[in-house]
Order: structure tokens, then C-alpha cells, then sequence
């Protein structure tokens, strides 16, 4: 926990923008990504395959 009660995890913030701007050839360019933090905890939400359905596909795009 940080400050506040917020949290900041440098491999899951700093770090993927540090890496984009010292060499955004060098990183992974996927065309479409998605995060879910709704559940509030320390990571996103972890999708297993019954999850992945049309409609959430449809959404994040």
C-alpha cells in the first residue's frame, strides 16, 4: 500500500511507460488490450476461457 491508501506498483505502471518512450519499437505493439480493475484488488482481473465470450470481445472493442 502506498500513501493514502493508494497503490502504485512500478512494474505494472512506471515501468510499461518508461519502456514506450526509451524505445516504442522494442515493446510488444498489440493493436487491442484490456484491463480490468473493477474488482479493486492488487492486480486486474485474471480471465479464464469460460469468461471470454462474444459480448465481452465485442466491448472491448
Amino acid at each position: 500500500p502506498g500513501l493514502e491508501g493508494r497503490n502504485c506498483i512500478a512494474d505494472e505502471h512506471y515501468l510499461p511507460t518508461f519502456f514506450q518512450i526509451v524505445d516504442p519499437g522494442g515493446i510488444a505493439n498489440w493493436s487491442v488490450t484490456h484491463v480490468d480493475w473493477s474488482e479493486r484488488k492488487w492486480h486486474p482481473k485474471s480471465y479464464r476461457a469460460h469468461d471470454v465470450t462474444y459480448e465481452l470481445l465485442k466491448n472491448i472493442t
